[in-house]
């Protein structure tokens, strides 16, 4: 602050009243400032951690905590496994559990690898509220034959060939 003489600072920013409350705001200011960045960091910080402790790849940690959760749910299911036609060195299996509908799928490869991979049956019931609050569900159904109900309007697409030669 060149030029500036205390004379020609307002009255106010001298008065130690003054001075006491702006620091005590200062200093919340502050908190908050570092505080929150603090705080959102914290469940990079924990990914970081399990993929450091496990030895997974960071991009991969979500999923596979996941996985573990169903691996856990699903340790006493007996799961009938059907085997699916793919290339001939690799066979795979899909199977449900009775309990609670978890699919699982078994890719194994001729070398003696093997991959398996639970699916969540929630994953398939979740609803994404956000997107119903802007857009109405459609339902199929059978062809209405009789008179739709009112406020119901039906559409029928029909087939139409156009030359553009």
């Amino acid at each position: 602050m060149t030029g500036l003489s205390p004379e020609a600072l307002p009255s106010h920013s001298t008065d130690p009243a003054f001075v006491g409350v702006l620091a005590r705001w200062q200093w919340l200011i502050r908190v908050i400032v570092i505080g929150i960045p603090v705080v959102g960091a914290i469940p990079t910080a924990i990914n970081l951690y399990y993929s450091f402790k496990h030895g997974i790849p960071y991009a991969q940690v979500s999923h596979k905590l996941e996985q573990y959760d169903l691996w856990v749910r699903n340790m006493d299911c007996a799961v009938e496994y059907k085997e699916l036609s793919a290339n001939p060195n690799t066979k795979i299996n899909i199977g449900v559990c009775a309990a609670n509908g978890d699919i699982s799928i078994k890719v194994a490869r001729s070398e003696g690898r093997a991959i398996i991979e639970w699916i969540a049956f929630d994953r398939f019931k979740q609803v994404n509220a956000f997107f119903n609050l802007l857009v109405s569900p459609a339902y199929a159904d059978d062809v209405v034959t009789a008179a739709p109900p009112s406020g119901m309007r039906v559409t029928q697409a029909g087939a139409q060939v156009l030359c553009q030669g």
